[in-house]
């Protein structure tokens, strides 16, 4: 072996060890979906490690910062592995049109409540209604409805004081799980969710059938300082995956306004 070699073997051996420094793994256990989490501290967006997210040793989603502050570019993979959509961020908030595998292009729009103290972006075409007679809620639907009456994806988002609630969030949370297996809800799962920036927080997944259409349904209850807020997630079950990266983004985005 020539010198030559010997130096260019030596120079990637210290690369590769320097690499590895960069590199640090978690699982995140916080919601019923538990992530695999890559993070390389070297590899960075104006101070924001690129970290990478893994669902069962399969890459979701890559980008700057946490899933929940995502910054600048993150991509997004389907359940093979191959990358579907790519969008740019600030602050977890979509700043770039988002291209999709099976879906037409989306522009996003900041929703912005101020007196219900929270904002989360939307996509521009999506259909925005009041779903309760006290404007306490707020539905956005995908543009399907609008043709065939029957929605591919929808988010209600509820948000109120808690003294305006008839019983203590805990209560309304535990009471939601016992009515959904009474009423033998299929494939109910909940868990009670620690995150020190809330008081309270709570997540229940389950499966319903509306005019013989199955959907996925995922309910977050968030209580902050003196309100309450419930996100209502619901899309058709075997849907295009790109509907499952929308939701991410929804989800990520939605802030609470102080």
């Amino acid at each position: 072996m020539n010198n030559i070699t010997v130096l260019v073997l030596s120079i990637f051996f210290l690369i590769s060890c320097e690499k590895k420094k960069c590199i640090s793994n978690e699982i995140e256990k916080a919601f019923i979906q538990e992530y695999f989490i890559e993070t390389d501290s070297c590899d960075l967006y104006k101070g924001y490690p690129r970290t990478k997210y893994f669902k069962k040793e399969k890459i979701l989603m890559s980008g700057f910062s946490k899933r929940n502050e995502k910054q600048g570019e993150w991509n997004f993979y389907n359940e093979k592995g191959d990358q579907v959509s790519r969008t740019i961020f600030k602050d977890s908030q979509p700043v770039s049109i988002s291209n999709f595998n099976s879906l037409d292009s989306i522009s996003w729009k900041v929703y912005n409540s101020l007196d219900k103290k929270y904002l989360i972006s939307v996509p521009e075409n999506w259909v925005l209604v009041n779903s309760s007679d006290d404007n306490n809620s707020v539905g956005i639907v995908d543009e399907s409805v609008l043709n065939s009456g029957n929605y591919n994806f929808k988010l209600v988002i509820t948000s109120l004081k808690i003294k305006e609630l008839k019983e203590s969030i805990t209560s309304l949370y535990k009471r939601t799980v016992e009515e959904f297996k009474e009423e033998g809800v299929k494939d109910v799962i909940n868990k009670q969710i620690s995150i020190d920036t809330f008081n309270e927080v709570y997540e229940i997944k389950y499966k319903v059938i509306i005019e013989g259409i199955e959907y996925l349904n995922r309910e977050l209850f968030y209580s902050y300082k003196d309100r309450f807020y419930l996100l209502s997630f619901s899309k058709k079950n075997n849907i295009s995956y790109d509907y499952s990266i929308i939701e991410e983004i929804l989800d990520t985005s939605f802030k609470i306004a102080i």
